[in-house]
């Protein structure tokens, strides 16, 4: 009955790589067969890896252990294997030096799959994408390791190069007004491969092929925004997976003269371990200089906000049905 009705929400999975319309029917373009092939190894890859690693920090692990927390660890998404850390970080306790060695040796594992990725000729296909980060130094994410107050990033994600959170923004505009006007303003062929890659260039496109009255308001709403303060220099590291595409809504918002609205969902009394806005206001998710403004934060996490979107969309309803 949902698909009959088209009831599903039309959205992006592995930051902008795979489209669901409304009647779920699934597409993902840009990728070549052998990108796939590479991608479906990746999992296997990491179990291997895995073993190793967590038998050297955690040598007294039975291999039933290990294998469990392989199960929790290791996520085989098909477009964006994972490994996340936060079942051995339960296994580390207040161990700050352990859980430091959990990332690197983790990242130093994701980076080993890179490696042999390249070896196979794919060395602009894939990229890694670390959740939360500092931002970017060489074009690679910054790991923002544990400390006493802060439990740092938490997952890294193997994933195709190119795909990223505002290059989403995009596919959905253009699938959006595509489907308002009858005519895609990117053109049919637009993913995230073909896609601009700085925020600059994505706001300029989108000046060249959307006139202002077919840009619609849009609200971005993240959970994964960092700003860590560097006594040493006196600066602010600012980062995080969702920062990119929160900004590129706020400056799009702008440049159109739309007031697009940005919101922060506190994801810290879930699954992973993040800042408390209760605990801390908004200190290691943004500061006074952040150029990154939230209208609304739901302290309340997930479910406030899922009743705020339940609200807002009947009301939503009433209206259209009024006219």
């Amino acid at each position: 009955e949902v698909k009959e009705k088209g009831l599903y929400l039309r959205g992006l999975a592995a930051c902008g790589v795979e489209y669901q319309d409304n009647i779920a029917n699934t597409s993902f373009e840009g990728i070549t067969k052998e990108e796939l092939e590479f991608l479906s190894k990746v999992p296997k890859m990491m179990r291997s890896k895995f073993k190793k690693i967590v038998n050297y920090l955690f040598p007294r692990l039975k291999e039933i252990e290990i294998s469990s927390h392989a199960i929790k660890s290791i996520c085989e998404t098909k477009f964006s294997p994972t490994i996340n850390f936060n079942s051995l970080f339960e296994l580390s306790k207040n161990d700050l030096k352990k859980r430091r060695q959990i990332q690197e040796m983790f990242e130093i594992m994701m980076n080993e799959i890179l490696i042999c990725a390249e070896k196979e000729g794919l060395s602009r296909s894939f990229f890694l994408h670390i959740s939360p980060n500092l931002g970017k130094k060489n074009d690679c994410e910054i790991i923002k390791y544990s400390t006493k107050d802060d439990i740092g990033s938490t997952d890294i994600q193997f994933l195709l190069e190119g795909a990223v959170k505002d290059s989403g923004v995009l596919f959905l505009l253009n699938e959006y007004i595509g489907s308002i006007k009858g005519e895609k303003p990117f053109g049919e062929k637009f993913n995230f491969r073909n896609s601009p890659r700085t925020l600059e260039e994505k706001i300029s496109f989108c000046r060249q092929y959307i006139n202002h009255e077919d840009m619609p308001l849009i609200i971005g709403v993240g959970d994964t925004v960092t700003s860590t303060f560097n006594a040493k220099d006196k600066t602010h590291s600012r980062g995080g997976s969702d920062r990119s595409f929160l900004e590129f809504i706020q400056l799009l918002g702008k440049s159109y003269g739309i007031d697009n609205k940005i919101i922060f969902v506190d994801s810290s009394y879930g699954e992973v371990f993040r800042p408390s806005t209760k605990e801390t206001g908004l200190v290691g998710i943004t500061d006074k200089r952040d150029n990154l403004k939230f209208d609304i934060v739901f302290q309340n996490g997930p479910n406030e906000y899922v009743n705020w979107f339940i609200n807002l969309a009947i009301k939503r309803y009433k209206i259209k049905n009024k006219n």
